[in-house]
């Protein structure tokens, strides 16, 4: 693919950082490689903010759709997740500090699954470079939100940047690094290049988010892995982790992997945990066994699969969902879906807007044990919750929305008592209530309107860390 950016100052650079032209190479997966080695190589893309955000806005206007107001949700499954309007602001707002041209690098990385087999996964690596200087930057690990279909993980931006709004975690987290900060993004085991089911909310999420960071610490030192001559940057030993919703929840795994595995290597500078589903075994039970409707149920098979293709019985699709849906919602669970379909899939429907009660498609046997704390189903969800099993040591800060409908404010809330109840020096919550506009007979949620102001709220947070 061509560099979108064709001054003769991009081209200078690209000829110092890259060993071949705008050409790319496939990718290899060694057996014998180290825990972490990148293989194979894709010519990079180089833009200023600027640039980026002049895509971005026009993007936004070619949109046929209302995107102005956020989420947009029918039955094929496309949606925007956020209010994109308020996305470009915080973008532009981060921007004000911008010191760096961005190179965005997709990079290939091994890590190991939850039965300790090898895989490789993909990332989305953004690069603050100047011209004729090596700065030393910090790293930030950036674990994006919730999302279903493969094709819109954050490496897909680097292959197809005219796609931007399918991704747009990817617009704030290139704000950030323009302001000195090498961000990797993972794509997670399950989406980009990788075409397994995704562990989503499984602890082995965060070993998995921690490989990515080593791979980007190792793009620092050792480029010519990544098909480069020279790195742009180096690592200044700080290292920031960030996410929001199922990235908050892999953002608080990886903080405890690192703390428990690697914390000489990689001593985490700070943590900033955004509406996490911290507790999966207790908070997270009743939207899953209540009667209330719930605006996003695609959520639930989501933790069905990925908790099925881990630990099997009593997660398979005929111990877990009533018919039809035993046979209806597995396949749809492929990573080539998008979350309307299986919304639809599972009864809701937009026009006329009908919301699901999710617990209507499970097995009453499993809704017993879901609120049967000592069953083997909530001891699996236990081993998970992100605050069990360690006392965190670095500064970690979580924020929430008071009214988050999906993830509820509790989860941070158990958290936190359960890290203070341990002792632990460094750990806060930030309960957020600033007035959000979301319409009750819409799709519109907290959960996702929230998302932009509380992001900015953090990295504002981790500026002072």
């Amino acid at each position: 693919m061509k560099c979108l950016r064709t001054s003769m100052l991009v081209i200078f650079v690209g000829m110092a950082f890259a060993i071949t032209g705008c050409g790319s190479a496939g990718t290899t997966f060694d057996e014998n490689a180290s825990d972490v080695t990148a293989e194979g190589y894709e010519e990079p893309l180089d833009m200023t903010g600027e640039e980026l955000m002049d895509m971005v806005k026009q993007a936004r206007d070619n949109q046929t759709a209302d995107v102005g107001k956020g989420l947009i949700e029918d039955l094929t499954g496309f949606h925007i997740p956020y209010d994109i309007d308020t996305i470009i602001d915080l973008a532009d707002d981060i921007l004000k500090r911008s010191k760096y041209a961005l190179r965005f690098e997709k990079i290939m990385y091994n890590s190991k699954d939850a039965h300790g087999n090898k895989v490789q996964l993909s990332a989305l690596l953004i690069v603050p470079w100047k011209l004729f200087k090596k700065p030393s930057l910090p790293i930030l690990g950036y674990n994006h939100g919730t999302e279903l279909f493969r094709g819109n993980a954050p490496s897909t931006f680097k292959d197809n940047p005219l796609d931007v709004l399918n991704v747009p975690e990817v617009i704030i987290a290139s704000a950030m690094a323009s302001s000195g900060y090498i961000v990797v993004m993972p794509d997670y085991q399950g989406m980009g290049e990788s075409n397994d089911i995704q562990p989503y909310v499984h602890k082995i999420q965060g070993r998995q988010s921690a490989d990515a960071i080593k791979a980007a610490k190792q793009y620092t030192k050792k480029p010519w892995k990544f098909g480069r001559l020279l790195s742009p940057v180096s690592w200044n030993k700080k290292l920031y982790l960030i996410g929001y919703s199922q990235g908050g929840y892999v953002t608080m795994q990886t903080a405890k992997f690192l703390q428990k595995r690697r914390s000489k290597k990689f001593p985490v500078t700070a943590v900033a945990s955004l509406a996490g589903p911290h507790s999966i075994s207790d908070v997270m039970i009743d939207p899953m066994t209540s009667d209330n409707e719930y605006k996003q149920p695609f959520f639930l098979p989501m933790v069905v699969t990925a908790y099925e293709s881990i630990y099997g019985s009593p997660f398979t699709p005929d111990e877990v969902y009533v018919e039809p849906f035993n046979e209806t919602l597995p396949p749809l669970m492929d990573g080539n879906t998008k979350s309307g379909t299986v919304n639809a899939a599972m009864g809701m429907t937009t026009d006329p807007l009908n919301f699901i009660v999710p617990s209507t498609v499970l097995q009453p046997e499993l809704i017993d044990e879901l609120m049967d704390s000592s069953s083997e189903v909530r001891m699996i969800l236990r081993k998970n919750d992100s605050h069990r099993g360690w006392v965190p040591q670095m500064p970690i800060k979580m924020f929430h929305h008071v009214n988050d409908e999906l993830v509820m404010h509790e989860n941070s809330v158990v958290a936190l008592e359960k890290f203070e109840s341990k002792g632990a020096p460094n750990v806060s919550l930030e309960s957020v209530t600033d007035e959000i506009d979301v319409r009750e007979d819409s799709t519109d949620t907290y959960h996702a309107y929230a998302a932009p102001l509380i992001i900015f709220k953090a990295w504002e947070w981790l500026l002072t860390q």
